[in-house]
Protein backbone atom coordinates (compact mmCIF):
# COMPACT_ATOMS: atom_id res chain seq x y z
CA UNK A 1 0.00 0.00 0.00
CA UNK A 2 1.32 3.44 -0.95
CA UNK A 3 0.13 6.66 0.65
CA UNK A 4 -0.42 9.32 -2.00
CA UNK A 5 0.55 12.95 -1.68
CA UNK A 6 -2.78 14.24 -2.95
CA UNK A 7 -6.29 13.22 -3.85
CA UNK A 8 -5.42 14.04 -7.46
CA UNK A 9 -2.45 11.65 -7.44
CA UNK A 10 -4.46 8.84 -5.84
CA UNK A 11 -7.22 9.34 -8.42
CA UNK A 12 -4.88 8.69 -11.32
CA UNK A 13 -2.50 6.14 -9.80
CA UNK A 14 -4.70 4.07 -7.53
CA UNK A 15 -8.21 4.03 -8.92
CA UNK A 16 -9.70 5.11 -12.19
CA UNK A 17 -13.36 4.98 -11.23
CA UNK A 18 -14.93 8.42 -11.49
CA UNK A 19 -18.69 8.82 -11.54
CA UNK A 20 -21.12 11.49 -12.61
CA UNK A 21 -22.90 12.97 -9.59
CA UNK A 22 -25.03 15.19 -11.85
CA UNK A 23 -26.24 18.20 -9.87
CA UNK A 24 -25.64 16.51 -6.52
CA UNK A 25 -29.36 15.69 -6.43
CA UNK A 26 -30.62 18.74 -4.59
CA UNK A 27 -29.33 21.39 -2.22
CA UNK A 28 -25.96 21.54 -0.41
CA UNK A 29 -26.99 18.87 2.11
CA UNK A 30 -27.89 16.50 -0.73
CA UNK A 31 -24.58 17.25 -2.47
CA UNK A 32 -22.67 16.35 0.71
CA UNK A 33 -24.67 13.17 1.11
CA UNK A 34 -24.03 12.25 -2.53
CA UNK A 35 -20.26 12.77 -2.17
CA UNK A 36 -20.16 10.68 1.03
CA UNK A 37 -22.16 7.93 -0.67
CA UNK A 38 -19.88 7.84 -3.70
CA UNK A 39 -16.85 7.78 -1.39
CA UNK A 40 -18.26 4.85 0.60
CA UNK A 41 -18.91 3.06 -2.70
CA UNK A 42 -15.21 3.35 -3.52
CA UNK A 43 -15.38 5.99 -6.21
CA UNK A 44 -12.12 7.86 -6.70
CA UNK A 45 -13.90 10.91 -8.07
CA UNK A 46 -17.28 12.54 -8.52
CA UNK A 47 -18.40 15.17 -11.02
CA UNK A 48 -20.81 17.85 -9.79
CA UNK A 49 -22.28 20.30 -12.29
CA UNK A 50 -24.10 23.61 -12.41
CA UNK A 51 -27.15 22.72 -14.52
CA UNK A 52 -30.71 23.05 -13.32
CA UNK A 53 -32.77 19.90 -12.94
CA UNK A 54 -33.84 18.20 -15.05
CA UNK A 55 -30.46 18.32 -16.73
CA UNK A 56 -29.60 17.83 -20.39
CA UNK A 57 -26.60 16.65 -22.37
CA UNK A 58 -23.93 19.34 -22.42
CA UNK A 59 -23.79 19.43 -26.22
CA UNK A 60 -27.48 20.07 -26.87
CA UNK A 61 -29.62 23.20 -26.78
CA UNK A 62 -32.13 24.03 -24.10
CA UNK A 63 -30.15 23.49 -20.95
CA UNK A 64 -30.15 25.96 -18.07
CA UNK A 65 -27.61 26.63 -15.36
CA UNK A 66 -28.11 27.78 -11.79
CA UNK A 67 -26.75 31.18 -10.78
CA UNK A 68 -23.09 31.55 -9.84
CA UNK A 69 -23.74 31.65 -6.08
CA UNK A 70 -25.71 28.39 -6.14
CA UNK A 71 -23.16 26.74 -8.45
CA UNK A 72 -20.27 27.61 -6.14
CA UNK A 73 -22.35 26.50 -3.13
CA UNK A 74 -22.72 23.05 -4.68
CA UNK A 75 -19.00 22.75 -5.28
CA UNK A 76 -18.15 24.07 -1.81
CA UNK A 77 -20.50 21.50 -0.27
CA UNK A 78 -18.86 18.75 -2.32
CA UNK A 79 -15.38 19.88 -1.23
CA UNK A 80 -16.50 20.08 2.40
CA UNK A 81 -17.83 16.52 2.14
CA UNK A 82 -14.55 15.34 0.59
CA UNK A 83 -12.61 16.96 3.43
CA UNK A 84 -14.93 15.44 6.05
CA UNK A 85 -14.47 12.05 4.40
CA UNK A 86 -10.70 12.50 4.54
CA UNK A 87 -10.92 13.39 8.24
CA UNK A 88 -12.96 10.27 8.96
CA UNK A 89 -11.11 7.79 6.76
CA UNK A 90 -7.67 9.25 6.10
CA UNK A 91 -6.20 11.83 3.77
CA UNK A 92 -6.52 10.86 0.13
CA UNK A 93 -9.48 8.58 0.77
CA UNK A 94 -12.20 11.03 -0.19
CA UNK A 95 -13.31 11.33 -3.79
CA UNK A 96 -11.71 13.87 -6.08
CA UNK A 97 -14.13 16.72 -6.83
CA UNK A 98 -14.53 17.41 -10.54
CA UNK A 99 -16.50 20.65 -11.01
CA UNK A 100 -18.32 20.97 -14.32
CA UNK A 101 -19.85 24.07 -15.85
CA UNK A 102 -22.27 24.29 -18.73
CA UNK A 103 -22.28 28.10 -18.58
CA UNK A 104 -20.50 28.44 -21.94
CA UNK A 105 -23.80 27.73 -23.73
CA UNK A 106 -26.03 29.61 -21.28
CA UNK A 107 -23.96 32.67 -20.32
CA UNK A 108 -20.92 32.79 -22.60
CA UNK A 109 -17.22 32.04 -22.43
CA UNK A 110 -16.21 34.67 -19.84
CA UNK A 111 -18.93 33.56 -17.42
CA UNK A 112 -17.83 29.94 -17.86
CA UNK A 113 -14.22 30.86 -17.08
CA UNK A 114 -15.39 32.84 -14.03
CA UNK A 115 -17.21 29.75 -12.77
CA UNK A 116 -14.22 27.48 -13.28
CA UNK A 117 -12.02 29.91 -11.35
CA UNK A 118 -14.63 30.13 -8.58
CA UNK A 119 -14.84 26.34 -8.44
CA UNK A 120 -11.06 26.09 -8.00
CA UNK A 121 -11.20 28.75 -5.27
CA UNK A 122 -13.92 26.70 -3.55
CA UNK A 123 -11.56 23.72 -3.48
CA UNK A 124 -12.41 21.69 -6.59
CA UNK A 125 -9.61 19.31 -7.53
CA UNK A 126 -10.35 19.51 -11.25
CA UNK A 127 -12.53 21.60 -13.56
CA UNK A 128 -14.49 20.72 -16.67
CA UNK A 129 -15.66 23.39 -19.11
CA UNK A 130 -18.32 21.56 -21.11
CA UNK A 131 -18.56 21.92 -24.89
CA UNK A 132 -15.93 24.47 -25.96
CA UNK A 133 -16.53 25.15 -29.64
CA UNK A 134 -12.99 25.75 -30.87
CA UNK A 135 -9.39 24.85 -30.19
CA UNK A 136 -8.86 28.52 -29.29
CA UNK A 137 -11.48 28.31 -26.53
CA UNK A 138 -9.87 25.11 -25.27
CA UNK A 139 -6.44 26.77 -25.19
CA UNK A 140 -7.76 29.89 -23.46
CA UNK A 141 -9.53 27.82 -20.80
CA UNK A 142 -6.34 25.87 -20.09
CA UNK A 143 -4.27 29.05 -20.01
CA UNK A 144 -6.53 30.95 -17.61
CA UNK A 145 -7.79 28.29 -15.20
CA UNK A 146 -5.18 26.66 -12.96
CA UNK A 147 -5.15 23.01 -12.02
CA UNK A 148 -6.17 19.76 -13.68
CA UNK A 149 -8.79 19.88 -16.44
CA UNK A 150 -11.06 17.39 -18.20
CA UNK A 151 -11.81 17.43 -21.93
CA UNK A 152 -14.96 15.72 -23.24
CA UNK A 153 -14.33 14.22 -26.67
CA UNK A 154 -17.88 13.53 -27.82
CA UNK A 155 -18.17 12.45 -31.42
CA UNK A 156 -20.64 14.69 -33.29
CA UNK A 157 -20.54 17.12 -30.34
CA UNK A 158 -19.59 20.81 -30.19
CA UNK A 159 -15.96 20.32 -29.16
CA UNK A 160 -13.19 19.60 -31.69
CA UNK A 161 -11.96 16.02 -31.29
CA UNK A 162 -8.25 15.98 -30.45
CA UNK A 163 -5.81 13.19 -29.71
CA UNK A 164 -4.60 12.62 -26.15
CA UNK A 165 -1.21 14.09 -27.11
CA UNK A 166 -2.84 17.22 -28.53
CA UNK A 167 -4.98 17.63 -25.41
CA UNK A 168 -1.95 17.26 -23.17
CA UNK A 169 -0.04 19.87 -25.19
CA UNK A 170 -2.92 22.35 -24.71
CA UNK A 171 -3.02 21.72 -20.96
CA UNK A 172 -5.67 19.06 -20.33
CA UNK A 173 -4.89 16.33 -17.82
CA UNK A 174 -7.76 13.94 -18.50
CA UNK A 175 -10.00 13.15 -21.44
CA UNK A 176 -13.35 11.39 -21.63
CA UNK A 177 -14.46 9.62 -24.79
CA UNK A 178 -18.01 8.82 -23.64
CA UNK A 179 -19.45 7.29 -26.81
CA UNK A 180 -16.35 5.89 -28.52
CA UNK A 181 -16.72 2.31 -27.22
CA UNK A 182 -20.46 2.31 -27.83
CA UNK A 183 -19.94 3.53 -31.40
CA UNK A 184 -17.29 0.88 -32.02
CA UNK A 185 -19.55 -1.87 -30.68
CA UNK A 186 -22.41 -0.75 -32.93
CA UNK A 187 -20.13 -0.87 -35.99
CA UNK A 188 -18.97 -4.36 -35.02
Amino acid sequence: YRKFDSCYESFFLYSTIQQDGDTGYGNAINVKRTVHGYGRAGMAGIMIEDQESPKRCGHVAGKRTVDLVQAVSRIQAACDARDEYNTLFGTGGGPLILARTDALKTEGFEAAIERCLAFRNAGADMTFLEAPESIEQMQEYCRRVPGPKLANMLEQGSTPILTPAELKAIGYTMAAYPLTLLSASIKA
